[in-house]
């Protein structure tokens, strides 16, 4: 979905710098147009929802240390997107059953197999 792909661009931004950050921007519209739909994605809802809605976005970055190694504080910056960064070798049984989990947890049972 559209909500999904700006997500996963503003996760990747958060750890971007110089030209790929500028590149990014350059396709979400700026860091301003970022931070709106931010907003929209994770700020309070509407009033205008029912009291029954819900949506939930779920933003996990797996990292294979020895290639693709996770800066200082990124898994920190996309905690506010319901996020989590984490170094494993994605080969790995023990990955797999972490993304398993962590995919079961954060759709509600919907997906349970990474």
């Amino acid at each position: 979905s559209p909500a999904c792909l700006q997500v996963a661009l503003e996760a990747l931004a958060r750890g971007a710098e110089a030209e790929t950050l500028a590149e990014i921007d350059t396709v979400l519209g700026g860091a301003d147009a970022r931070e709106a739909a931010h907003a929209a994605l994770f700020g309070e809802p509407s009033e205008s929802l029912p009291d029954n809605y819900s949506f939930t976005i779920g933003t996990s970055i797996w990292a294979d240390p020895d290639r693709a190694p996770l800066h200082g504080s990124y898994a920190e910056s996309i905690s506010d997107m319901n996020g989590k960064a984490v170094e494993a070798n994605p080969a790995s049984e023990e990955a797999h059953s972490r993304m398993s989990s962590w995919l079961a947890e954060n759709t509600g049972g919907q997906v349970t197999s990474a």
